[in-house]
């Protein structure tokens, strides 16, 4: 995958949400690099685990939001983030075991799964909080 930003189409209108989805994407690409030009397993690691812990910061956020305005699709938002997560840590996981992530064979480790998440799950999200005042 190449390295991209994110668009006026994957901005949610939320300013922190927003900021979180820029800094996840940063830290993607950072990773993106490692992998790519064979860095150490060390850099990796540090990056998986940062990417990890930011992920899930992110996502409390989200998920503190849509309980406290009352998305209707929290239950199905949450279970992806949940899924995410588990990929995330599967991945990292895989690392300690010797495998060196591929961004062509594991969508997991590249920016993609940032970048979908956002236009299919978050960008509805922010218009829900919008229109429910939040900014």
């Amino acid at each position: 995958m190449s390295v991209i930003g994110l668009t006026q189409q994957d901005k949610t209108g939320i300013a922190e949400i927003d900021r979180h989805h820029a800094a996840l994407l940063e830290i993607a690409q950072r990773l993106h690099h490692a992998c790519q030009s064979g860095g150490p397993e060390e850099r990796v690691d540090a990056l998986l685990k940062e990417l990890i812990h930011s992920t899930r910061a992110h996502f409390e956020y989200e998920e503190a939001l849509m309980q406290t305005h009352g998305f209707p699709d929290y239950l199905s938002h949450k279970a992806e983030h949940d899924e995410l997560l588990a990929r995330l840590a599967c991945l990292r996981n895989a690392l300690h075991d010797g495998c060196h992530p591929r961004f062509e064979d594991d969508m997991d480790a590249s920016d993609d799964w940032i970048l979908i998440h956002v236009r299919e799950k978050d960008v509805p999200l922010g218009a829900f909080l919008l229109a429910k005042g939040v900014s």
